[in-house]
């Protein structure tokens, strides 16, 4: 007997939620309608070893002739309890309105992805509003409005302040290499664009046949290097080629270009090895450093002195009153006799129509005077 109940055990724990529903029923256990699988074990279980003398081995026997012959569960007859396969639908990501929150194009990708799965309205709804930060008013006016689905798509298009489609295709046909940005770079933004204007509310004013060929002609001269536009030439002339095929080619072609650039390198610091060294004869080599401060150490002194004497030059100078010009020096008489400093008359005979050099007077009779200040 204990054989029978160690076997019912086991297949106790292998069998389906909806045999062991009917079991439970059978056995007038107390289980709930919507139990879980652990909890349909764990009371039949309770159940065959609670049992005891006759009704333990009746109840055994029951337990392993229900999961040997498993009861047949007509159409008519609701089942106690159904199984949902379905997982709740949550959004990858967090709409922070940052540099982490989630993107424009993942938000609507995982929205169609719920209508495809079949998931209700309601629920995506819930889903949506689930993915909005607290933090943000966002969520708030999500939480009270009564809008519908389409309500809150356009509710947070405008949250992600995403541009017009028309913007989006003037980007990228305008679009071209920035300084500092490699060619896979390059070709990732302009994928970005492109899809962004596929994912867009109104893009059906740009058909997908003229957004890819748009941005297959815009990244073949939007590269600045020719040799990876001269490479991508034969790809990106097929209508039909992947963002693989793209991405593969881009790989190869920088491969190439970073070990060209790393053997010209290596070319280029070989010949500044190899180049002759030109010394001069005032280039000289120290290496004690002792010596190097001492001559500083001098020369800061000799110009401290420099200094000092500028410094007693000058004073003395100030005190002697200045230097004074050679044509201040002498003044005629009358410009004596009134204090003026500036003479500009004939020094020999006072007339203001010559200087002393036409002076034609005798320097003896001449009542001019030498007057220094």
């Amino acid at each position: 007997m204990e054989e029978r109940r160690m076997e019912a055990l086991r297949r106790v724990c292998t069998a389906p939620v909806p045999t062991l529903s009917a079991i439970a029923m059978m056995l007038d256990l107390d289980v709930k309608p919507d139990a879980t699988l652990q909890q349909l074990v764990m009371a039949i279980s309770k159940g065959v070893k609670d049992a005891e003398g006759r009704d333990h081995e009746e109840t055994t026997l029951k337990v392993v002739e229900s999961l040997t012959h498993p009861i047949q569960i007509t159409q008519s007859a609701p089942l106690a309890h159904s199984v949902s396969l379905r997982r709740e639908l949550k959004l990858d990501g967090v709409i922070t309105g940052g540099k982490d929150s989630l993107s424009f194009i993942s938000f609507t990708r995982q929205l169609d992805a719920a209508h495809r799965r079949g998931y209700p309205e309601h629920e995506i709804m819930d889903a949506v509003i689930t993915a909005v930060s607290p933090e943000l008013p966002l969520r708030r006016v999500l939480e009270a409005s009564r809008l519908d689905l389409e309500g809150m798509k356009r509710l947070i298009v405008q949250f992600f302040r995403e541009p017009s489609p028309a913007e989006l295709f003037t980007q990228l046909t305008q679009g071209t290499q920035q300084l500092g940005e490699s060619a896979a770079e390059f070709v990732m933004r302009m994928m970005d664009l492109r899809q962004r204007i596929k994912h867009s509310s109104h893009s059906a004013q740009y058909p997908a046949s003229l957004v890819d060929q748009t941005f297959r002609q815009n990244v073949l001269t939007g590269l600045t290097d020719m040799e990876m536009r001269v490479g991508l030439q034969d790809v990106l002339g097929q209508a039909s080629c992947s963002d693989e095929d793209i991405f593969t080619k881009v790989h190869a072609l920088g491969v190439c270009t970073r070990e060209r650039d790393t053997k010209v390198s290596a070319l280029a610091a070989s010949s500044r090895e190899q180049a002759p060294t030109t010394v001069h004869c005032n280039q000289v080599q120290r290496e004690d450093g002792a010596t190097v401060q001492s001559e500083v150490a001098k020369l800061t002194g000799v110009l401290e002195q420099l200094v000092a004497r500028i410094q007693v030059l000058e004073r003395e100078q100030g005190q002697a009153g200045g230097p004074q010009s050679s044509r201040s020096r002498y003044r005629c008489r009358q410009c004596i006799q009134a204090n003026n400093s500036r003479c500009r008359h004939c020094w020999r005979c006072g007339s203001s129509a010559h200087f002393e050099r036409d002076c034609t007077a005798d320097k003896g009779r001449s009542g001019n005077a030498k007057v220094s200040r």
